[in-house]
């Protein structure tokens, strides 16, 4: 028997309804880019090619090596260049009232006063001091979900890099996928007045803003 128009209209509203429930039940973590956006590109677990700045500045953009592709190093010979022995790594006692800054090698991560609650220690590493790529922690581990976001930067100034090719990935663990972030890129990021690295210098660049830290590579836009 053929329903009413009402009764028609009244199962089309409640199906549109149920899928709209449905959609807004499959949403990602919370900590990681809206599928929505626009500017969100995800790529493959083998990542983007990432820049690789030598001593004298000239720079390339070469691919991740397999060791360093998902969350935490493997051991065992890698066919792409990867040297262990230039490790850096810098850590830092911060009290989240009060904020402060690590810089290490050409990534500088910025937190503003109130970023958490509490006092922490944070930690940045490069596997690979000539790689741009880059891990961040927080411990203790609970604090790492930031009420305000932390600024981490990638300075280009004096390499060959085109600043306009740069994109700024971090690594999903929980979907094993290396995802864009839709950097901000400028020729005239705040100067860093740091013991480690003087300078009143216009910095140029690419900055992101964290709610929380992972593993995060400056690599090739458009990959």
């Amino acid at each position: 028997m053929t329903g009413s128009p009402h009764f028609v209209r009244a199962l089309l509203a409640a199906t549109s309804l149920v899928v709209l429930l449905a959609a807004a039940g499959c949403g990602d973590s919370p900590t990681a880019p809206s599928i929505s956006d626009p500017g969100a590109v995800y790529v493959p677990s083998g990542g983007p090619k990432i820049l690789q700045v030598r001593d004298d500045g000239s720079a390339d953009w070469v691919e991740i090596p397999s060791a360093l592709r998902g969350p935490t190093p493997l051991p065992g010979p890698d066919p792409i260049s990867f040297d262990p022995t230039r490790v850096l790594t810098v850590s830092k006692r911060i009290d989240g009232a009060v904020g402060g800054r690590l810089v290490c090698g050409r990534f500088v991560a910025t937190l503003p006063p109130g970023a958490f609650v509490g006092t922490g220690v944070v930690s940045m590493t490069l596997p690979d001091s000539t790689l741009m790529l880059c891990d961040l922690e927080v411990t203790p581990a609970e604090l790492n979900h930031f009420l305000l976001p932390v600024d981490l930067s990638l300075r280009t100034t004096g390499t060959s890099a085109e600043l306009d090719s740069l994109e700024i990935y971090w690594w999903d663990p929980d979907k094993s996928v290396w995802t864009s972030m839709s950097c901000r890129k400028s020729k005239l990021l705040e100067p860093v007045l740091d013991s480690e690295l003087s300078t009143t210098q216009p910095i140029e660049g690419a900055s992101v803003d964290l709610f929380h830290f992972s593993r995060y590579a400056g690599g090739k836009a458009g990959w």
